[in-house]
């Protein structure tokens, strides 16, 4: 019995020590030297026909380059605002002339869907396809999933745009708002 015990043990650690490796960083990671982050996400409650996106750029320091806050309306779906905080992000990198950066989003299946080099045909596949077309417009722009905690402060700017009428930009100095979640962030690097 000593022995299954054992070997029950040593599977377990190995089942644990892969899954460490598979999974994806549990707090926001800087991005390499030359590159920026941007880590967009979405707001959105079916009840209400509207939500909110939010995105924010950091440099490989962890320091705070641009920010958005949107409101969108017609919304249908999380999918939905979740592709849309990804379009509005990938729209700011466009008219800033980043062409080198990192993009991060929560929404596991809106990373799929873009990623995806099939057709799509679903209600949202017009949204897809400009989403992967603004990617392909970039030599050296990535998207990848991330958990939540690593996109704390996106989640706040898409909070923050949901709750408001008010669409904003913010350039060089963060909103005081989503100060706390960057000073987290940088000293996690």
């Amino acid at each position: 019995m000593a022995r299954h015990d054992e070997y029950m043990q040593a599977n377990r650690s190995a089942a644990i020590s892969f899954q460490d490796r598979s999974q994806p960083k549990k707090h926001w990671t800087p991005p390499a030297d030359g590159f920026l982050k941007l880590n967009a996400d979405g707001s959105f409650l079916p009840s209400i026909p509207y939500g909110g996106t939010g995105g924010v750029i950091r440099d490989s320091h962890g320091q705070f380059i641009a920010g958005f806050s949107c409101r969108m309306e017609f919304v249908s779906s999380p999918l939905h605002i979740e592709l849309l905080a990804l379009k509005n992000g990938l729209e700011l990198l466009q008219a800033m002339q980043i062409t080198r950066a990192v993009v991060e989003s929560d929404c596991l299946l809106a990373v799929q869907a873009i990623n995806l080099t099939v057709g799509e045909l679903s209600s949202l596949s017009a949204l897809i396809t400009d989403l992967q077309s603004l990617l392909a417009a970039t030599t050296e722009v990535e998207l990848y999933f991330v958990p939540r905690q690593a996109n704390v402060v996106a989640h706040r700017l898409a909070s923050c745009s949901y709750e408001s009428n008010i669409n904003v930009d913010w350039f060089v100095n963060a909103p005081k708002f989503i100060s706390d979640a960057l000073m987290y962030d940088f000293h996690r690097i």
